[in-house]
């Protein structure tokens, strides 16, 4: 048996964000961020905003940090990441017959960004703010298991059990193999697409409702509706499969012009299970050639694994009025494939 305390620290980590398409922030007596808007919706202006049906004309007519540019993607070097596990390692042999050998990892990784363009990019807010992205890393897996065993078959020469005979020559030679993993699944971000008339900055991720479960994948829904007053998911609806993974419901549209409290990859996608198994048995042609079968299963229980929310149902809000997707919570995807068997057959010479 082995015992490991492993971890890591990044500095200078590549990170992309955006620095202009939006004007500069406010902080309010709260502590929050407010980005003003740039015009009044309607035909309500105030003493120092047009409204937005009266903008000046040609632009620039926004109150972005730089009017002479357009998006500003920047690229810097000051990203952060930390990573901690307990790594668990043992192994035994049963004989001539059995060995067996179990790994298990208990980790967590945080850091501002897991990528110069993280595949959960689109969520960031506010990348002037870098430790507003700060969160689960991509690609954190809290919990990993993984076991490969290989047992002979006790039969044919020299083995315990019908050491000639018709049984020795069927069952004699087989040799049996199989790796068995299982994983906690992979961190997500709910994220928006919602657009408010006259303001240039909008928030990437949503609000997490007051008292709300940040990742609430088990139990039952609490219940919400949509603009239109119509039931979007009715209370006590199950959590956990592929209708509705997470609960939609504990989020809100942030308000205009404000940055969503709900944290980065605070979703974690479901469990992967995997058990693959082979069989081979050798043939002595003769003192020289050797043939030897092999026969491999893949996903031999044919489990089914399925994989974080990917693309629209990530998105819990669209639209200026903040209407909620309809695709929001719903696995579209498997993280494995199905069974899949092939078979082989290798001549030594």
């Amino acid at each position: 048996m082995q015992a490991a305390y492993v971890g890591a620290r990044g500095n200078h980590l590549y990170r992309g964000y955006e620095t202009n398409r939006f004007p500069l922030p406010i902080q309010r007596a709260d502590g929050t961020l407010f980005f003003a808007p740039y015009c009044v919706a309607g035909n309500l202006p105030s003493a120092s905003l047009p409204a937005c049906d009266q903008r000046p004309n040609p632009p620039p007519d926004d109150n972005r940090i730089n009017k002479n540019f357009g998006s500003l993607r920047t690229v810097s070097a000051d990203a952060q990441s930390f990573y901690n596990s307990l790594q668990l390692s043992a192994s035994k042999a049963v004989g001539q017959n059995f060995s067996v050998q179990v790994s298990y990892t208990f980790s967590k990784s945080i850091d501002d960004a897991s990528s110069q363009f993280s595949q959960d990019g689109s969520s960031s807010q506010f990348g002037l703010l870098r430790t507003n992205d700060r969160g689960l890393s991509d690609f954190n897996i809290r919990h990993r298991m993984s076991m490969n065993y290989f047992y002979s078959l006790p039969f044919g020469p020299g083995q315990r059990w019908s050491n000639s005979g018709i049984a020795a020559g069927l069952l004699g030679g087989w040799r049996i193999g199989g790796i068995l993993t299982m994983r906690s699944g992979v961190p997500y971000s709910p994220q928006i697409r919602v657009g408010r008339p006259g303001y240039l900055f909008a928030a990437g991720r949503p609000n997490l409702i007051p008292g709300g479960n940040k990742n609430a994948t088990s139990g039952v829904s609490i219940g919400c509706k949509n603009v239109d007053g119509q039931t979007f998911v009715e209370a006590g609806k199950e959590l956990g499969g592929p209708e509705l993974y997470y609960d939609p419901c504990m989020y809100s549209v942030p308000e205009a012009g404000t940055i969503g409290n709900a944290g980065r990859n605070t979703i974690i996608a479901p469990n992967i299970f995997n058990s693959d198994i082979s069989f081979q048995r050798d043939f002595l042609l003769d003192s020289k050639r050797r043939l030897q079968f092999r026969a491999e299963v893949f996903n031999f229980l044919n489990h089914t694994s399925f994989n974080r929310n990917q693309g629209g149902s990530t998105i819990l809000f669209t639209g200026s009025s903040g209407r909620r997707n309809t695709q929001a919570g719903v696995l579209t995807g498997t993280a494995t494939t199905a069974r899949q068997i092939q078979f082989a057959l290798r001549l030594n010479f």
